[in-house]
Parts: structure tokens; C-alpha cells; sequence
């Protein structure tokens, strides 16, 4: 027998706006806004670099340095070619599974607003039995805005543009959180209601700087240029992970994380080869020439694609 649904929840405010927010890596903007709407009112101080990552501190008593980060890019693609029918073709912005982009309503993010676009490829019954075992290489996809050629193409959008998928969030069986971009603007929320609720203290033992950090998807540009900035004695570094929960996850490989089981604390002395557990822990962090501790919080997703 099924278990009934669980009472309805919302998402908050603060992290329905960010998930709905535009935000390829590299074009934060919409997400930058988001920040500063909901943040720069409860920082001492708040201030925007080069990257664009947005940076509100809490001075505190004294004390330690703390920094929070959150990056708030999402994975996305970029234009680059139009051909003579019109059809627009692109590279990935950040790691891409290449079985999901086909057949996915998008938008590109012109200079006049976005523009709603649907990948395709060649149809499954057009396919060798060969092809059909095949993966799509990026270059057998194209995207489709209903036009005839080129230059009607060329006169909406421009090689340079990027795009995201459409998928909004929404509530799955009463309680379970699906968006498109929980990596990581999950994360980039922890952070930053974090230091909100900081902000209400009336004494921190340490100094609080939050960030919310951009290009993440493409080399963690943001995170390094701001921790260099801020040189922290402690960091923690809040990010999306794998819940184990669903089938093909192969506890003994890949460890066991539930879906609302708590964050996963990375632990050991590098934490990117997957020792971790949902306990305390944290590693040795170079920065500006001297030690520092990272700490990284995981928050357990389903099916990256949609984020679940």
C-alpha cells in the first residue's frame, strides 16, 4: 500500500525566485538580482567584484574569518553556428549528460528578451539500428525557433547567445522539491538565509561573509577569485551531491544518501573522490599562501537532469 502524500509545502520566496531565475554560467544576471533584492539589507557590508559574485559580510566581534559559498550559475548552452535553413546550433555551458539536451523546450537569452527554441535530432525511425545504439554527439542536435532561414534566424538571435531549459520548479507528491537548476541555487539559498539569520544576532564571535559565487560550472571561477579575496580561516562550501536512494546506485561504489536524509559532510583528506558521509568532517584548503579549512555541505539530489 502506498504511502499518502505528504502535506503540501511551498518552497520559500527567496528560493522559488532563484530557481525561476535565468542564470546560464557566465549570464548570473537575473540570479545577481535575486541576491541583491533579498541580501544586501542584511549585510554591514555588501559588494560586487568583477565575476560578479555578489559578497555580504557580517563584521562581528572580532574573531575567525567564515565564509559561505553558493555559486549561482546554471548548466545551460551557448549559440554557435546558424545555418542556411535557420537552424541554430550550440556548444554545452558546463558538464552535460549529451542523452538529455534532445527534445527539450528552451529558451535563448537575447538582447530582446528570451526566445522559446526546441532541441532536435534526426528521428528514431530515420535511424540506422546501429545509430540507434549510438549517443548524440552534440554536433547531430540543433535547435528549431520556427523560422525558414538564416538571416530571419539571424535578425532574433546572435552566435554568442545562451540558452536554458524551461523546466520550472514544482512540487512532486506534496513535498519533494523538481527544478531545473537545484544545482546550485539550493545551495546559493542555504548560504545566503544562512547570514539573513545570522544578520538578526546581536553579537557573532567571527566575522560572517557570504558568497554567492558565479562560473562555477565552468572551472569554479567566482569561488577561487573570491576566496582569495576574503583569505577565510574557515570556509564551507555548500553544493549539490547524489542521493544513492533510486535504482542503478550501487551503494557499495558510490556510498548511501537519501533523498531528505540530511546534507552529506564530505570528510578526508580530499574530498572529491567520494569520502564522505553524512557526518561531521572537513579538509586542509590552500589559500593565499597559508592553510585553511573547507568544509563541504552536500545537498542530496535525484536525477541531475531535473534535480529532484
Amino acid at each position: 500500500m502506498s504511502k499518502k502524500p505528504a502535506k503540501p509545502v511551498g518552497y520559500p520566496e527567496f528560493l522559488k525566485e532563484l530557481l525561476e531565475a535565468k542564470s546560464p554560467t557566465g549570464h548570473e544576471f537575473a540570479a545577481q538580482k535575486v541576491i541583491d533584492d533579498h541580501v544586501e539589507k542584511s549585510a554591514d557590508k555588501y559588494s560586487k567584484d568583477a565575476l560578479g559574485n555578489r559578497i555580504a559580510e557580517l563584521k562581528g566581534d572580532g574573531g575567525p574569518t567564515l565564509m559561505f559559498a553558493g555559486h549561482i550559475d546554471e548548466i545551460g548552452l551557448i549559440i554557435s553556428h546558424v545555418d542556411d535553413k535557420g537552424y541554430l546550433y550550440f556548444e554545452f555551458l558546463g558538464g552535460h549528460d549529451q542523452i538529455i539536451p534532445s527534445g527539450r523546450r528552451l529558451h535563448i537569452l537575447t538582447r530582446n528578451g528570451p526566445v522559446l527554441g526546441i532541441t532536435g535530432k534526426r528521428a528514431v525511425h530515420l535511424l540506422s539500428p546501429e545509430d540507434r545504439k549510438r549517443v548524440p554527439e552534440r554536433h547531430d542536435m540543433w535547435i528549431d525557433i520556427g523560422v525558414n532561414n538564416r538571416a530571419d534566424a539571424l535578425a532574433i538571435v546572435r552566435i554568442g547567445d545562451p540558452a536554458i531549459y524551461t523546466d520550472g520548479p514544482e512540487i512532486l507528491r506534496g513535498s519533494i522539491g523538481v527544478a531545473r537548476a537545484f544545482d546550485d541555487k539550493a545551495g546559493a539559498y542555504v548560504c545566503m538565509e544562512a547570514f539573513r539569520r545570522l544578520s538578526k544576532e546581536k553579537k557573532l564571535a567571527a566575522r560572517v561573509v557570504s558568497v554567492a559565487t558565479t562560473q562555477e560550472e565552468i572551472g569554479t571561477r567566482g569561488a577561487q577569485v573570491s576566496a582569495q579575496g576574503i583569505n577565510p580561516q574557515v570556509s564551507i562550501a555548500v553544493d549539490v551531491g547524489h542521493a544513492t536512494d533510486h535504482p542503478d546506485a550501487d551503494n557499495r561504489k558510490f556510498g548511501r544518501f537519501t533523498l531528505s536524509g540530511g546534507p552529506i559532510i564530505a570528510r578526508g583528506p580530499c574530498w572529491t573522490s567520494c569520502h564522505a558521509d553524512q557526518q561531521r568532517g572537513g579538509r586542509v584548503w590552500p589559500s593565499g599562501g597559508s592553510f585553511r579549512r573547507l568544509v563541504a555541505s552536500l545537498l542530496p539530489t535525484r536525477h541531475r537532469a531535473c534535480a529532484l
